[in-house]
Parts: structure tokens; sequence; C-alpha cells
């Protein structure tokens, strides 16, 4: 900004004074979205939501690996900062559900995070078949909150993420769901 400044003399007040407010905002933004990471660092109410983000995902995570574990909080930051409170709230009422069911996906979470080098092909392929059958039910409501065009950025962002934290087998596995359920 200094020198777009320079050579044009000093800026008028009110345009002084519009920047320091977005400034202000910004970091007000900021905060929130910390106070938000610091509460769910410690299972609380994320700020303002009415509900607690993290307690489905308690009952999907319980036995599976700590780098499992550590992917659904982090995706869950992701989502909190990036979604709107009322897409929280629809992508909230999807994990309630997966809980209701927590036996089931735990089975196919440990499963998945079983799977390595070693991993052949036709398992990759029999588990993939098996997860999308599993969340074919729920697939849409994914795709109507993260597939729609104003949020393909957030799918993205989400999808680089996921695919960054888990094993060559693994992204195997995952996009072989993809394709079977798209």
């Amino acid at each position: 900004m200094a020198s777009f400044l320079e050579g044009r003399g000093r800026p008028p007040g009110d345009l002084l004074n519009a920047l320091d407010e977005q400034l202000l905002d910004q970091i007000g933004q900021l905060e929130r979205q910390r106070e938000l990471v610091a509460r769910l660092r410690i299972d609380a109410d994320g700020p303002g939501l009415g509900f607690d983000p993290a307690l489905p995902f308690k009952a999907l995570t319980e036995g599976r690996s700590e780098s499992a574990n550590e992917a659904w909080r982090e995706q869950l930051t992701l989502f909190s900062h990036l979604l709107s409170r009322e897409d929280l709230a629809k992508l909230y009422g999807i994990y309630e559900r997966l809980a209701q069911e927590s036996d089931e996906f735990l089975t196919l979470g440990k499963k998945f995070d079983a799977l390595g080098p070693d991993s052949d092909a036709k398992y990759i392929d029999e588990m993939a078949r098996e997860y999308a059958k599993c969340f074919e039910n729920i697939f849409s409501d994914f795709i109507d909150i993260l597939a729609v065009p104003e949020k393909r950025k957030i799918f993205k962002i989400v999808h680089a993420h996921t695919m960054a934290g888990v094993n060559a087998s693994q992204r195997k596995m995952l996009s072989a769901v993809a394709s079977y359920m798209g």
C-alpha cells in the first residue's frame, strides 16, 4: 500500500477511516474464528451455533486411528471456517444421522485406516463398493451442501485436505468411491 500512496499525497481522512473500519471488521472475524477453533479443541459448543459441532464426530471416531481422528477434527475446523451457519447445521444433521449408525461406519472407518501399501486392488475396490453402498443415502445431502457452484472452492479445499492426509491405497479407495457414486 505504501508504494501505491507514494507520489499521491496523503489520502483523504474518509478513505483512511473506511480502510480502518474494514480492517477492524476483518480482525473481529479472525478473532471469532480463533475463538471457535479454541472451543472446538475442548469440545465446547461453537459460539452462536446452538449445537456442539463435534458431538457426532465423537461417535464416528471411537477406536479409529489417531491420524483419522486428527483428520476429522481438521475437517470440522475447515468446515467451521468455510461454511455458513445454515450449512454447518445441515452438515451437523448429516453427521448426526451417521452417528446413529456408528457401528457400521466405525467398522468401515477401521478398515479404511488399515489400508496400506500391501492392500491389493481387488480389496480396495470391494471396500469402495461397500463405502458407496453405505453412503448412498446421504451422499446427495453432502452434494447439496458442497457441490453447488458457489461452493466448489470449499469442496476443492476439503477434498485436497482429505487426499493430502491419506496414503496411496486410501486415495485409490476414495477415488473409486467417488466414481461409484458419481
